[in-house]
Protein backbone atom coordinates (compact mmCIF):
# COMPACT_ATOMS: atom_id res chain seq x y z
CA UNK A 1 0.00 0.00 0.00
CA UNK A 2 1.34 3.08 -1.03
CA UNK A 3 1.04 6.02 1.37
CA UNK A 4 0.75 9.86 1.35
CA UNK A 5 1.68 9.63 -2.14
CA UNK A 6 -0.76 12.54 -3.99
CA UNK A 7 0.57 11.29 -7.67
CA UNK A 8 -3.04 9.40 -8.17
CA UNK A 9 -5.01 12.61 -6.75
CA UNK A 10 -2.78 15.17 -8.93
CA UNK A 11 -3.93 13.17 -12.07
CA UNK A 12 -7.74 12.59 -11.29
CA UNK A 13 -7.96 16.69 -10.58
CA UNK A 14 -6.66 17.40 -13.43
CA UNK A 15 -8.33 15.76 -15.83
CA UNK A 16 -11.17 16.23 -13.59
CA UNK A 17 -14.60 17.62 -16.14
CA UNK A 18 -15.28 20.17 -12.97
CA UNK A 19 -12.08 21.88 -13.71
CA UNK A 20 -13.68 25.10 -15.09
CA UNK A 21 -16.12 25.37 -12.22
CA UNK A 22 -13.36 24.97 -9.91
CA UNK A 23 -11.16 27.44 -11.14
CA UNK A 24 -10.33 30.18 -9.63
CA UNK A 25 -12.02 28.85 -5.76
CA UNK A 26 -8.72 28.83 -4.03
CA UNK A 27 -9.19 26.70 -1.17
CA UNK A 28 -6.22 28.81 1.22
CA UNK A 29 -9.06 31.18 0.82
CA UNK A 30 -11.77 29.63 2.86
CA UNK A 31 -8.99 29.26 5.42
CA UNK A 32 -9.57 33.04 6.19
CA UNK A 33 -13.31 32.66 7.47
CA UNK A 34 -15.45 35.60 8.59
CA UNK A 35 -16.60 36.07 11.68
CA UNK A 36 -19.87 34.89 10.79
CA UNK A 37 -18.47 31.64 9.23
CA UNK A 38 -16.37 30.96 12.21
CA UNK A 39 -19.46 30.87 14.10
CA UNK A 40 -21.04 28.58 11.87
CA UNK A 41 -18.27 26.55 12.19
CA UNK A 42 -18.66 25.77 15.72
CA UNK A 43 -22.24 23.79 15.41
CA UNK A 44 -21.18 20.41 15.47
CA UNK A 45 -23.57 18.46 13.45
CA UNK A 46 -24.40 15.43 11.84
CA UNK A 47 -21.62 12.44 12.14
CA UNK A 48 -21.13 9.14 11.61
CA UNK A 49 -24.27 8.68 13.68
CA UNK A 50 -26.09 8.57 10.52
CA UNK A 51 -24.07 5.53 9.83
CA UNK A 52 -26.72 4.57 11.32
CA UNK A 53 -28.76 5.43 8.52
CA UNK A 54 -26.20 3.77 6.47
CA UNK A 55 -24.44 0.86 8.12
CA UNK A 56 -27.17 0.53 11.00
CA UNK A 57 -29.92 1.18 10.03
CA UNK A 58 -29.93 -0.77 7.58
CA UNK A 59 -29.05 -3.78 9.71
CA UNK A 60 -32.92 -4.11 10.31
CA UNK A 61 -33.57 -4.98 7.11
CA UNK A 62 -31.18 -8.13 6.99
CA UNK A 63 -32.01 -9.34 9.94
CA UNK A 64 -35.43 -10.94 8.28
CA UNK A 65 -35.44 -10.14 4.32
CA UNK A 66 -33.33 -12.05 1.86
CA UNK A 67 -32.33 -10.70 -0.87
CA UNK A 68 -29.53 -10.18 -3.26
CA UNK A 69 -26.97 -8.43 -1.48
CA UNK A 70 -23.89 -7.51 -3.36
CA UNK A 71 -20.80 -5.81 -2.48
CA UNK A 72 -19.69 -2.58 -3.36
CA UNK A 73 -18.24 -2.79 -7.22
CA UNK A 74 -20.67 -1.35 -8.72
CA UNK A 75 -22.22 1.96 -8.09
CA UNK A 76 -25.06 1.37 -10.89
CA UNK A 77 -27.85 1.42 -8.59
CA UNK A 78 -28.31 4.74 -6.40
CA UNK A 79 -30.66 4.43 -3.27
CA UNK A 80 -34.13 5.34 -3.76
CA UNK A 81 -37.46 4.54 -2.71
CA UNK A 82 -38.87 2.86 -5.74
CA UNK A 83 -36.71 0.20 -4.81
CA UNK A 84 -39.05 -0.56 -2.08
CA UNK A 85 -42.14 -2.05 -3.13
CA UNK A 86 -45.04 0.56 -1.58
CA UNK A 87 -47.15 -3.24 -0.68
CA UNK A 88 -45.01 -4.84 1.06
CA UNK A 89 -42.53 -2.51 2.40
CA UNK A 90 -39.64 -4.40 1.00
CA UNK A 91 -37.16 -4.11 -0.81
CA UNK A 92 -37.38 -5.33 -4.60
CA UNK A 93 -35.11 -7.70 -6.07
CA UNK A 94 -32.23 -6.21 -7.38
CA UNK A 95 -29.92 -6.73 -10.90
CA UNK A 96 -27.21 -9.13 -10.60
CA UNK A 97 -23.73 -7.22 -10.13
CA UNK A 98 -20.08 -8.40 -10.67
CA UNK A 99 -18.53 -10.97 -8.33
CA UNK A 100 -16.11 -8.56 -5.73
CA UNK A 101 -12.45 -7.40 -6.36
CA UNK A 102 -11.93 -6.40 -3.00
CA UNK A 103 -9.32 -7.70 -0.15
CA UNK A 104 -12.38 -8.41 2.14
CA UNK A 105 -11.41 -4.80 3.61
CA UNK A 106 -14.13 -1.96 2.79
CA UNK A 107 -13.73 1.72 3.36
CA UNK A 108 -16.45 4.23 3.70
CA UNK A 109 -15.86 8.17 3.90
CA UNK A 110 -18.80 9.37 6.08
CA UNK A 111 -19.20 12.98 6.02
CA UNK A 112 -21.88 15.47 7.64
CA UNK A 113 -22.51 18.85 6.66
CA UNK A 114 -22.38 21.87 8.85
CA UNK A 115 -24.88 24.74 9.27
CA UNK A 116 -24.50 26.60 5.61
CA UNK A 117 -24.24 22.65 3.67
CA UNK A 118 -21.07 23.80 2.44
CA UNK A 119 -18.54 22.71 5.06
CA UNK A 120 -17.68 18.89 6.30
CA UNK A 121 -17.32 19.47 9.96
CA UNK A 122 -17.55 16.07 10.21
CA UNK A 123 -15.30 13.49 8.34
CA UNK A 124 -15.12 10.14 9.43
CA UNK A 125 -13.67 6.78 8.03
CA UNK A 126 -15.59 3.49 8.60
CA UNK A 127 -13.49 0.26 7.73
CA UNK A 128 -15.24 -3.02 7.45
CA UNK A 129 -13.36 -6.19 7.48
CA UNK A 130 -15.98 -9.09 6.41
CA UNK A 131 -12.58 -11.56 7.14
CA UNK A 132 -12.54 -10.83 10.62
CA UNK A 133 -15.77 -9.41 11.31
CA UNK A 134 -14.93 -6.12 12.40
CA UNK A 135 -16.12 -2.67 12.07
CA UNK A 136 -13.76 0.44 13.38
CA UNK A 137 -14.43 4.33 13.06
CA UNK A 138 -11.52 6.64 12.33
CA UNK A 139 -12.32 10.45 13.02
CA UNK A 140 -10.07 12.88 10.65
CA UNK A 141 -10.58 16.47 12.39
CA UNK A 142 -12.57 19.02 10.72
CA UNK A 143 -9.35 21.67 10.70
CA UNK A 144 -7.11 19.19 9.46
CA UNK A 145 -4.86 20.80 7.24
CA UNK A 146 -4.27 19.95 3.43
CA UNK A 147 -2.00 20.74 0.72
CA UNK A 148 -4.46 21.51 -2.37
CA UNK A 149 -3.44 23.19 -5.91
CA UNK A 150 -4.85 26.36 -4.47
CA UNK A 151 -2.73 26.20 -1.33
CA UNK A 152 -2.85 24.99 1.99
CA UNK A 153 -6.31 24.68 3.95
CA UNK A 154 -8.48 23.16 6.50
CA UNK A 155 -10.04 19.61 5.73
CA UNK A 156 -13.23 20.63 6.07
CA UNK A 157 -13.37 23.36 3.16
CA UNK A 158 -12.54 21.10 0.42
CA UNK A 159 -16.31 19.73 -0.16
CA UNK A 160 -17.43 23.46 -0.74
CA UNK A 161 -14.57 24.75 -2.72
CA UNK A 162 -15.25 21.93 -5.23
CA UNK A 163 -19.08 22.83 -6.15
CA UNK A 164 -20.55 20.46 -3.22
CA UNK A 165 -22.78 17.63 -3.99
CA UNK A 166 -21.05 14.81 -5.78
CA UNK A 167 -18.35 16.89 -7.08
CA UNK A 168 -17.68 17.78 -3.83
CA UNK A 169 -17.42 14.79 -2.78
CA UNK A 170 -15.18 13.22 -4.86
CA UNK A 171 -13.25 16.09 -4.24
CA UNK A 172 -12.88 14.98 -0.72
CA UNK A 173 -12.13 11.57 -1.48
CA UNK A 174 -9.13 12.50 -3.54
CA UNK A 175 -8.05 14.94 -0.39
CA UNK A 176 -8.81 11.38 1.92
CA UNK A 177 -6.85 9.39 -0.47
CA UNK A 178 -4.14 12.21 0.02
CA UNK A 179 -4.00 12.42 3.78
CA UNK A 180 -4.11 8.66 4.29
CA UNK A 181 -2.80 6.63 1.99
CA UNK A 182 -5.61 5.23 0.96
CA UNK A 183 -8.90 6.03 -1.56
CA UNK A 184 -12.27 5.19 0.19
CA UNK A 185 -14.69 2.45 -1.46
CA UNK A 186 -17.26 5.12 -1.62
CA UNK A 187 -18.87 7.89 0.25
CA UNK A 188 -21.78 8.45 2.01
CA UNK A 189 -22.68 12.41 2.96
CA UNK A 190 -25.51 13.38 5.48
CA UNK A 191 -27.17 16.51 6.67
CA UNK A 192 -28.51 17.63 9.92
CA UNK A 193 -31.92 16.76 9.75
CA UNK A 194 -31.21 13.04 9.07
CA UNK A 195 -29.75 12.83 12.43
CA UNK A 196 -32.85 14.80 14.33
CA UNK A 197 -35.54 12.70 12.45
CA UNK A 198 -33.77 9.32 12.67
CA UNK A 199 -33.46 9.46 16.79
CA UNK A 200 -36.72 10.43 17.19
CA UNK A 201 -38.29 7.46 14.96
CA UNK A 202 -36.17 5.38 17.26
CA UNK A 203 -37.70 6.44 19.44
CA UNK A 204 -35.10 8.78 21.22
CA UNK A 205 -31.61 7.22 23.19
CA UNK A 206 -30.66 7.11 26.54
CA UNK A 207 -27.14 8.32 26.65
CA UNK A 208 -24.54 9.40 29.65
CA UNK A 209 -23.92 13.21 28.84
CA UNK A 210 -20.09 13.60 30.26
CA UNK A 211 -21.02 16.92 31.22
CA UNK A 212 -22.84 20.17 31.52
CA UNK A 213 -23.53 21.78 28.02
CA UNK A 214 -24.34 25.15 28.08
CA UNK A 215 -24.03 27.22 24.93
CA UNK A 216 -25.94 29.78 22.93
CA UNK A 217 -25.59 31.60 19.32
CA UNK A 218 -28.35 32.80 17.47
CA UNK A 219 -26.74 33.48 14.76
CA UNK A 220 -27.21 29.53 13.72
CA UNK A 221 -30.20 29.39 16.11
CA UNK A 222 -28.41 27.19 18.33
CA UNK A 223 -29.10 26.62 22.11
CA UNK A 224 -27.58 24.09 23.74
CA UNK A 225 -28.61 23.47 27.65
CA UNK A 226 -28.05 19.70 28.35
CA UNK A 227 -27.00 18.75 31.83
CA UNK A 228 -24.29 15.97 33.45
CA UNK A 229 -25.56 12.35 33.57
CA UNK A 230 -27.58 9.24 32.13
CA UNK A 231 -30.58 10.39 30.29
CA UNK A 232 -32.89 10.29 27.53
CA UNK A 233 -32.51 12.03 24.36
CA UNK A 234 -35.06 12.65 21.92
CA UNK A 235 -33.82 13.89 18.31
CA UNK A 236 -33.74 17.58 19.36
CA UNK A 237 -31.77 17.09 22.42
CA UNK A 238 -29.67 14.92 20.63
CA UNK A 239 -28.58 17.35 18.48
CA UNK A 240 -27.41 19.58 20.99
CA UNK A 241 -25.53 17.09 22.31
CA UNK A 242 -23.43 16.27 18.89
CA UNK A 243 -22.98 20.18 18.03
CA UNK A 244 -21.45 21.04 21.20
CA UNK A 245 -17.45 21.40 21.19
CA UNK A 246 -16.65 23.41 24.44
CA UNK A 247 -14.37 20.39 25.80
CA UNK A 248 -11.44 21.06 27.72
CA UNK A 249 -9.57 19.04 24.36
CA UNK A 250 -12.04 20.28 22.07
CA UNK A 251 -12.01 18.20 18.73
CA UNK A 252 -10.80 14.92 20.74
CA UNK A 253 -13.61 14.47 23.00
CA UNK A 254 -15.93 16.00 20.99
CA UNK A 255 -15.13 13.10 18.32
CA UNK A 256 -15.38 10.63 21.32
CA UNK A 257 -19.02 11.64 22.58
CA UNK A 258 -19.83 11.05 18.91
CA UNK A 259 -18.56 7.92 18.71
CA UNK A 260 -19.66 7.10 21.60
CA UNK A 261 -23.68 8.11 20.76
CA UNK A 262 -23.26 5.99 17.00
CA UNK A 263 -23.42 2.88 19.23
CA UNK A 264 -26.15 4.01 21.50
CA UNK A 265 -28.47 4.63 18.25
CA UNK A 266 -26.65 1.46 16.78
CA UNK A 267 -27.78 -0.71 19.44
CA UNK A 268 -31.47 1.57 19.05
CA UNK A 269 -31.86 0.44 15.73
CA UNK A 270 -31.55 -2.92 16.11
CA UNK A 271 -33.90 -3.74 19.36
CA UNK A 272 -36.69 -5.44 18.53
CA UNK A 273 -39.56 -2.44 19.03
CA UNK A 274 -37.44 -0.90 16.19
CA UNK A 275 -36.64 -3.76 13.55
CA UNK A 276 -39.64 -3.22 11.76
CA UNK A 277 -39.35 0.64 10.74
CA UNK A 278 -37.87 -0.42 7.33
CA UNK A 279 -39.56 2.58 5.03
CA UNK A 280 -39.15 4.85 7.74
CA UNK A 281 -35.18 4.02 7.49
CA UNK A 282 -35.91 4.45 3.64
CA UNK A 283 -37.33 7.92 3.54
CA UNK A 284 -34.91 9.54 5.85
CA UNK A 285 -32.00 7.90 4.11
CA UNK A 286 -34.27 9.06 0.46
CA UNK A 287 -34.22 12.78 1.68
CA UNK A 288 -31.25 13.33 3.31
CA UNK A 289 -28.35 11.08 2.27
CA UNK A 290 -26.00 11.29 -0.59
CA UNK A 291 -24.10 8.20 -1.77
CA UNK A 292 -22.86 6.50 -4.81
CA UNK A 293 -23.24 3.18 -3.03
CA UNK A 294 -26.25 0.85 -4.87
CA UNK A 295 -29.33 -0.30 -2.16
CA UNK A 296 -27.39 -3.76 -3.28
CA UNK A 297 -24.10 -2.33 -1.47
CA UNK A 298 -25.52 -1.19 1.05
CA UNK A 299 -27.47 -4.08 1.79
CA UNK A 300 -24.28 -6.33 1.39
CA UNK A 301 -22.49 -3.50 4.31
CA UNK A 302 -25.53 -4.28 6.84
CA UNK A 303 -25.32 -7.88 6.25
CA UNK A 304 -21.58 -7.64 7.38
CA UNK A 305 -21.97 -5.25 10.16
CA UNK A 306 -24.21 -7.80 11.26
CA UNK A 307 -22.04 -10.29 11.62
CA UNK A 308 -19.42 -8.00 14.02
CA UNK A 309 -19.68 -7.19 17.55
CA UNK A 310 -20.38 -3.24 17.56
CA UNK A 311 -19.88 -2.92 21.25
CA UNK A 312 -16.26 -3.93 20.77
CA UNK A 313 -16.07 -1.47 17.53
CA UNK A 314 -12.67 0.35 17.69
CA UNK A 315 -12.82 4.40 17.34
CA UNK A 316 -10.18 6.83 17.21
CA UNK A 317 -8.92 10.21 15.84
CA UNK A 318 -5.85 11.00 13.80
CA UNK A 319 -3.15 12.54 15.96
CA UNK A 320 -1.51 15.34 15.12
CA UNK A 321 -0.57 18.43 16.52
CA UNK A 322 -2.22 22.33 16.48
CA UNK A 323 -0.85 24.49 14.24
CA UNK A 324 -1.62 28.28 12.68
CA UNK A 325 -1.69 28.97 8.76
CA UNK A 326 -2.02 32.56 8.63
CA UNK A 327 -4.91 33.64 10.93
CA UNK A 328 -6.54 29.98 11.09
CA UNK A 329 -5.65 27.21 13.82
CA UNK A 330 -5.36 24.40 11.88
CA UNK A 331 -4.72 20.26 12.86
CA UNK A 332 -1.51 18.88 11.09
CA UNK A 333 -1.49 14.98 11.15
CA UNK A 334 1.63 13.25 12.28
CA UNK A 335 2.37 11.23 9.68
CA UNK A 336 4.23 8.13 10.82
CA UNK A 337 1.51 7.30 13.72
CA UNK A 338 -1.37 8.19 11.15
CA UNK A 339 0.15 5.14 8.63
CA UNK A 340 0.12 2.80 11.65
CA UNK A 341 -3.50 3.38 12.71
CA UNK A 342 -4.43 3.07 8.65
CA UNK A 343 -2.21 0.02 8.26
CA UNK A 344 -3.91 -1.50 11.57
CA UNK A 345 -7.07 -0.54 10.31
CA UNK A 346 -6.89 -1.76 6.74
CA UNK A 347 -5.08 -4.94 6.92
CA UNK A 348 -7.01 -8.08 5.69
Amino acid sequence: MKLFGNSKRAARLAGADASERRQGRNLSDLSEETDQQKKLGKGLKSLLIVLSVLLVLLLAIVLFLKVYVRPPDDFRHPISLDTIDPDTNLPVELPQEASPKSDGVYTVLLAGTDHDGTRTDTIMLVCLNVNKNRVSLISIPRDTLVETRGGRARINSVYGAFGCGKDGMEALMLEVEDVLGILPTGYVLVDLDAFVELVDTVGGVDFDIPQNMNYEDPTQDLYIHLQKGYQHLDGSKAIQLVRFRSYASADIQRTKVQQDFLRAVASKCLSVENIGKIRDYCEIFNKHVLTNFSVGNLLYFAQEVAKCDLSAAEAETLPGTSVWVGDAACYKLRESEVKKIIEHHTEP
